[in-house]
């Protein structure tokens, strides 16, 4: 693909000759868990200072909304349940 963009266009051949790339930016994603059903998740990365390839991406649900309380129903699960199967049932919240 890269060569193909390269051939292309000249713009993005000088841009991955340069290396700049993209920081991303804060965002929501919405995901559909097996079990827990739709969550919409806010995320961020964090990169390390000592090694720029080093990133962390944090998802998190908003307090209050049925996302963060489906998080805290997987969480229980885990807790209480380490080493058991996951329910073969979507969650009824």
């Amino acid at each position: 693909m890269v060569g193909e963009l390269s051939l292309q266009d000249p713009d993005f051949r000088r841009w991955w000759d340069s290396h700049h790339v993209v920081v991303p930016s804060p965002g929501t994603k919405t995901l559909n868990h097996p079990f827990a059903g739709e969550l919409t998740l806010d995320w961020s990365f964090l990169t390390s200072t000592a090694d720029l390839d080093e990133q962390l991406i944090t998802l998190a649900a908003e307090p209050g909304t049925p996302s963060h309380d489906r998080l805290r129903v997987l969480a229980s699960w885990t807790a209480h349940a380490v080493g058991h199967p996951a329910p073969d049932r979507q969650l009824d919240l």
